[in-house]
């Protein structure tokens, strides 16, 4: 399903993007750092941990007793560094709750042409060491829905509104992971596509839910792609909102 590879292109992006990235990945792991300081809660869980750019590991080893990084699957660099750090683990799981069974929703079409309703696809609760540990939901919540429908495009045509609701309710089920007062979000709330002129090509809203409105809330531009490789020939920038629940 590619997760591995869009994995790998985050961090080549990265390295094409340093000074773009720069602000951004400061404002992500600096409220993230706030959010802890202010509970110092035993155990936190990273949603979405990847390569760690935008986590502030050393600030949190450093204040609570157990960090888990929970993703899909953590690159071979980071299991080598997180081995020399006692308290910090890794928790393989599938945040968005439906990997499985949308592989198997496109196995069966494939094999037999029977096209299942998307929101048939039953939801399965990612699972974690530690069930009141703080909640942080990285950089995610606008993408777990991407990799799934670009797999199940690839098979199945779907009614642009049946995707819409099925896209909604993987973002809908993610923030009921996230407690007030046990939890903090950050995520790309609109992307922006401009032209050599800066003009704008077009912009979309990948989030499709009515985010909380917390205790506290940041806003920021992250310049994602500056070159013109993400959206060929076009700068590519992120309206990103950090929100403590």
């Amino acid at each position: 399903m590619k997760y591995i590879s869009d994995q790998q292109g985050i961090i080549e992006r990265y390295i094409e993007e340093p000074e773009g990235w720069k602000q951004h990945l400061e404002n992500t792991r600096s409220f993230i750092n706030d959010c802890v300081k202010k509970y110092y809660p035993k155990s936190v869980v990273i949603m979405g941990s990847g390569w760690l750019l935008d986590v502030p590991l050393n600030e949190l080893i450093s204040i609570c007793e157990r960090i888990y990084l929970a993703d899909i699957w953590h690159p071979r660099q980071v299991r080598s560094m997180v081995q020399k750090y006692p308290n910090c683990s890794l928790v393989y799981t599938d945040l968005t709750g439906v990997v499985t069974q949308v592989y198997n929703l496109v196995k069966k079409f494939r094999e037999t042409g029977i096209r299942e309703p998307l929101l048939s696809i039953p939801y399965c609760k990612p699972e974690f060491p530690d069930n009141d540990s703080y909640m942080i939901s990285v950089n995610i919540l606008n993408q777990l829905d991407i990799i799934l429908m670009d797999y199940i495009k690839r098979f199945i045509k779907y009614p642009d509104n049946e995707i819409r609701e099925f896209r909604k309710k993987i973002q809908e089920n993610h923030l009921t992971l996230l407690k007030p007062g046990q939890s903090c979000l950050i995520v790309d709330q609109e992307e922006i596509v401009t032209d050599g002129k800066n003009q704008v090509v077009f912009n979309k809203k990948p989030v499709y839910v009515e985010l909380p409105e917390g205790k506290k809330r940041m806003t920021w531009k992250w310049n994602f792609d500056q070159g013109g490789a993400f959206n060929k020939g076009n700068k590519t920038e992120f309206n990103v909102i950090a929100i403590e629940l």
